[in-house]
C-alpha cells in the first residue's frame, strides 16, 4: 500500500509521486477521479495540467469504466466529500479502487480524496457548512480505512485547542468553534503531503513561496 495525501494549495507533489514510482517503467498511467467536483473548473484544468507533467497516460474515471491491472497510480481530486463517496459506491467503483490500492497501485488523494482513506468521514459534516456539503451518503460514509484517524484536510485554516476545532473561512462568512467527538485528527497542512506505505508515515512540508509560484503556472 502506498498513499500520498495532501491539500490543494499546490497542485501536485510531483517529486514524491516520481519517488514512489521510481521502480516503474514508462509509460506511466494514472486513473483520474474527479467525482467530488462538478464541471470542468479552472481547478480541474490546472490539476490535469500538472498530472501531465508526471504521467504519460491519464484516464478519467467514468460510470461503467472497466478496471484493469495496467494502472500505476490512482488520483482522487478534491471537492465534496459526500459527492465523492456517493458516486463511487453508486457506480460500484469503491471496492475496485480499494482492491487496486491493496495490490500496490499508488493512491494520490487531494483534500476529499485524502479523507476517503480514513475509516469514515461523516465527521466532516460537523464542520463543513451544510449549504456546501449535502450528506447524500450519510448512512454509508465509510472510507477505505487505511488511516485509523479522522483526517483534517486544509489544516492550515484551522486551530486545535483543548479538543476544539476553531476555524475562520471568510469567504463563507463563518466563524465557529466546535468540540470534536474524536480527538487528534490527522492534520494535513495546505503546504504539506503525508506519505504512507506499509512501514513508514511521514510528513513532507514545502516552502510557501514555491507552492504559490507553482499554483500560478
Amino acid at each position: 500500500m502506498q498513499l500520498l495525501l495532501y491539500s490543494d494549495y499546490f497542485c501536485l507533489p510531483n517529486d514524491q509521486i516520481l519517488k514512489a514510482l521510481k521502480n516503474k517503467k514508462r509509460p506511466l498511467t494514472c486513473l483520474f477521479c474527479s467525482y467530488a467536483e462538478e464541471g470542468k473548473s479552472s481547478y480541474y484544468k490546472r490539476t490535469t495540467k500538472h498530472l501531465k507533467e508526471v504521467f504519460d497516460n491519464i484516464i478519467e474515471l467514468y460510470p461503467g469504466y472497466k478496471f484493469n491491472n495496467n494502472l500505476d497510480a490512482i488520483f482522487v481530486n478534491g471537492g465534496s466529500n459526500f459527492e465523492l463517496v456517493y458516486k463511487l459506491k453508486k457506480y460500484n467503483q469503491f471496492n475496485k479502487i480499494k482492491e487496486l490500492v491493496d495490490s500496490g497501485v499508488l493512491y494520490i488523494g487531494n483534500s476529499a480524496g485524502s479523507l476517503l482513506c480514513s475509516k469514515s468521514f461523516l465527521w466532516a459534516s460537523e464542520y463543513e457548512p451544510p449549504e456546501i456539503e449535502e450528506c447524500k451518503a450519510s448512512e454509508n460514509c465509510e472510507g477505505f480505512g487505511y488511516i485509523n484517524k479522522n483526517i483534517l484536510a486544509h489544516a492550515s485554516k484551522y486551530k486545535l485547542r483543548n479538543n476544539k476545532l476553531i476555524f475562520n473561512k471568510t469567504s463563507w462568512k463563518i466563524y465557529r468553534t466546535i468540540k470534536l467527538k474524536q480527538p487528534n485528527p490527522l492534520k494535513i497542512p495546505n503546504n504539506g503531503v503525508y506519505i504512507f506505505n506499509d512501514k513508514v508515515q511521514k510528513l513532507k512540508v514545502y516552502p510557501w513561496k514555491a507552492l504559490i509560484k507553482n499554483n500560478q503556472n
